[in-house]
């Protein structure tokens, strides 16, 4: 019985983490274009970048570390200071608001996703 329960939650888990990954991808994108924030000459690493965050996120959330998320932002914003331009002020300020918009949206797109896979492996 402890391995069926062990299989369901793996099985649930793995669910969780992908579903935020890609799921979240399809979540994202689309409202950046919405909000016109959608960076055209953003590169693939961004891509990769909000995938990892989005998975560890989730699976974060969905062992009960939810607290622990909150070190995604703070090592965002000390990337953020090495990545914009110092150049044109009103185009650093283009940039934090899409990079902390981009963030924010992932980051609740796969809170969500934790919770509801949480939520789900109390069911099992």
């Amino acid at each position: 019985m402890h391995l069926l329960n062990l299989i369901k939650t793996s099985g649930l888990l793995i669910a969780t983490i992908l579903s935020a990954a890609f799921i979240g991808h399809y979540i994202v994108v689309p409202f950046m274009r919405l909000t016109n924030s959608l960076s055209p000459e953003q590169d693939n690493a961004g891509r990769w970048i909000g995938y990892l965050e989005r998975i560890l996120v989730s699976l974060l959330v969905f062992v009960g570390l939810t607290s622990i998320t909150v070190f995604i932002f703070a090592t965002k914003t000390a990337v953020m200071g090495f990545r914009i331009s110092n150049d044109n002020p009103s185009e650093r300020k283009k940039q934090v608001e899409y990079m902390l918009l981009g963030t924010m949206t992932s980051y609740i797109v796969a809170l969500l996703i934790g919770l509801l896979g949480k939520r789900l492996r109390g069911m099992i």
